[in-house]
């Protein structure tokens, strides 16, 4: 996202003007990508009806939001992409919430969490000096680059441990 200025030009003109849905629609799919991850749990309890029944809770508020807010002029084709971060998010928090009580693995939710919170975080300082401080151009391309090296040296510091395990065992 920081260099979504850059990426635009890889797109045609015509799907330009729906960049603003991108923010949105990567975290309504990262939110899809951990469901499906936790989702393991309702396959190997054998309560497969439970990931039924938390697919037609997202289906209907997919539904609802699509239905309230696509014609409203204000909100536009933005509906979709909020029913659908709307709609995972839901997915995700009651298949951890249910596979917790029916089949409990032990997740790290708190550096998941911080994760996504950094990344929205340095997302957001990022819009803001594109709006308030800077128009565009190589300072703004530098900042954005500080904000990256930033968040790889957090994930770094946090998953040291991790990466030390990964090189140990690539050097035995």
């Amino acid at each position: 996202m920081l260099y979504l200025d850059v990426i635009q030009y890889f797109l045609g003109e015509d799907f330009r003007e729906g960049l603003g849905i991108l923010p949105i629609m990567l975290i309504a799919n990262l939110f899809l990508g951990l469901y499906y991850s936790m989702s393991i749990w309702f396959k190997l309890s054998d309560n497969t009806s439970i990931g039924g029944y938390i697919a037609i809770g997202g289906s209907v508020i997919t539904l609802l939001i699509n239905f309230i807010f696509i014609p409203n002029p204000a909100v536009g084709y933005f509906a979709p992409a909020w029913a659908s971060l709307a709609c995972y998010g839901f997915m995700l928090v009651a298949c951890y919430v249910l596979g917790q009580r029916y089949f409990p693995i032990t997740y790290p939710i708190k550096r998941i969490v911080i994760y996504i919170l950094l990344a929205i975080i340095l997302y957001g300082i990022s819009e803001w000096f594109k709006v308030n401080w800077i128009a565009g151009g190589a300072a703004l391309y530098i900042i954005n680059t500080a904000i990256f090296i930033l968040y790889l040296l957090v994930l770094f510091r946090i998953e040291k441990t991790f990466f030390r395990q990964i090189l140990t065992e690539k050097s035995n």
